[in-house]
């Protein structure tokens, strides 16, 4: 009983692979059809291209260090990657992007189905430029300069079509004409949904529709995030990886070259506004500071034309000597304080830092002024005049030398980020993979094949 029931369990492989073998017509055909529709799929479906950089942002201070000293330390002014990835992600640079090549216009054909790509291929490319929008159907093409519509048509379809010398929108929802404008000049129409301002230009004839969306802002930069990411490479390495994605390696070139611009302008212009906000209030400090010094000249020298020369001792000479020190640190440590508390609140550890010195440089100040009283009254005069010149005098050399640094410092400004490698325009594909999806279609084609034989 046992052994027969071995004898039908057990699968006679010998007897199987020529039940396959004579069935080798039908596993034949179904890696046939498995390549066919491989090679139509393929075939139907666009190739993707990808392009890559390469950012460095480095450490930098920015120019209020100039006048912070030391206590810029304090601050970390390193630019963290993560910061600079959202920036790169930002409407800041992806608006001007869109706003300079026009992104925000998406244009394509009616007839863009699969079946319309695997039975009736058309070439079409559209061409982003800084002053228009070129969309290409074969050898015919029309060129879009302007295309500023209301508000409530923006994200959506609007089928185009030129009949004659003239071009109509259409609603794509009820199926009714819009808006009709002649070709080859600048429309300005007003309606009841608001300002139309369209600008086509062609010679050629048209008899396919087209379908034309004016993307707002949001929408425009989301269609741009959908196929463009930002990594750091590496950890804290400062270095920035961007990769975008399209199925035109000409247009996604240009997309990604024109975005490092934008960055790299934006940082250029944010590092110059801190050297302009600096610059500014030098310019409204010298001019106050030499004043102050020219009043302080001519009362040190009135005195002395009185009196001719004091006679002063060692121990007020060490007196003077700290008395300057003191003050002179005081004055350009209030010149910090006042540029500081443009940037920071009262609360910022800076501020309660330089607030600090501050206080201690005050109750020395107030020190040695006890000392001053003692003096006889002439000398200690002598004293208070030639301590304000010599104040005045060294801070007015300070900050003037501060303000010539940054004039050039501006002048050869730079940022802080550094194009390493811009887009070079790809050479094969990365998507679909040919050979992988042929392979794969044999081998799901022969296991089909087996099943069913």
């Amino acid at each position: 009983m046992n052994q027969n029931t071995n004898t039908e369990d057990t699968i006679d492989l010998k007897e199987l692979f020529f039940s396959l073998i004579a069935q080798w017509k039908l596993i034949a055909l179904c890696v046939i059809l498995s390549l066919v529709c491989a090679l139509l799929y393929l075939r139907a479906t666009p190739d993707t291209y990808s392009v890559n950089a390469l950012v460095q942002v480095e450490e930098s201070k920015g120019t209020s260090a100039a006048l912070l000293g030391d206590l810029s330390n304090m601050i970390d002014q390193k630019q963290p990657a993560q910061a600079e990835i959202e920036i790169l992600k930002s409407r800041l640079v992806l608006g001007t992007v869109i706003q300079n090549l026009h992104l925000d216009l998406k244009i394509s054909s009616t007839e863009n189905s699969f079946t319309d790509r695997l039975f009736s291929p058309h070439e079409y490319a559209t061409e982003y430029k800084n002053k228009s929008v070129i969309f290409r159907d074969n050898e015919k093409s029309f060129e879009i300069r302007q295309f500023d519509i209301p508000a409530q048509y923006r994200d959506k379809n609007l089928g185009l079509q030129f009949q004659e010398n003239k071009l109509s929108l259409i609603d794509l929802q009820n199926d009714q004409t819009i808006l009709t404008a002649p070709l080859n000049q600048k429309n300005s129409l007003r309606t009841a949904e608001g300002l139309w301002e369209i600008s086509i230009y062609s010679k050629d004839q048209f008899k396919d529709d087209y379908l034309i969306q004016k993307q707002s802002l949001p929408a425009a930069v989301d269609s741009i995030l959908a196929n463009y990411s930002v990594a750091e490479k590496g950890k804290m390495t400062g270095v920035l990886g961007l990769n975008y994605q399209g199925q035109n390696k000409e247009h996604i070139t240009q997309v990604l070259n024109a975005i490092l611009a934008a960055y790299s302008h934006q940082n250029i212009e944010r590092r110059s506004a801190e050297s302009a906000q600096t610059l500014k209030f030098l310019d409204e400090q010298l001019p106050k500071l030499k004043q102050q010094l020219d009043v302080a000249e001519r009362e040190f020298n009135k005195f002395r034309q009185e009196f001719n020369t004091v006679d002063v001792t060692k121990e007020s000479e060490l007196y003077l000597t700290q008395s300057i020190t003191l003050e002179t640190q005081k004055a350009e440590l209030e010149q910090k304080v006042a540029e500081a508390s443009a940037k920071y609140t009262s609360e910022h550890p800076v501020m309660q830092q330089m607030n600090a010195q501050l206080g201690a440089i005050n109750k020395k100040i107030g020190e040695l002024n006890a000392t001053l009283k003692k003096l006889p009254d002439l000398q200690r005069r002598y004293l208070q005049l030639y301590r304000e010149v010599e104040v005045k005098q060294q801070l007015y050399t300070a900050l003037l030398n501060s303000y010539q640094q940054l004039r050039i410092a501006k002048a050869g400004e730079i940022g802080n980020v550094r194009i390493v490698d811009t887009a070079v325009e790809p050479i094969e594909p990365i998507a679909p993979k040919k050979l992988q999806i042929l392979i794969l279609s044999i081998f799901l084609g022969g296991f089909l094949g087996t099943l069913l034989a």
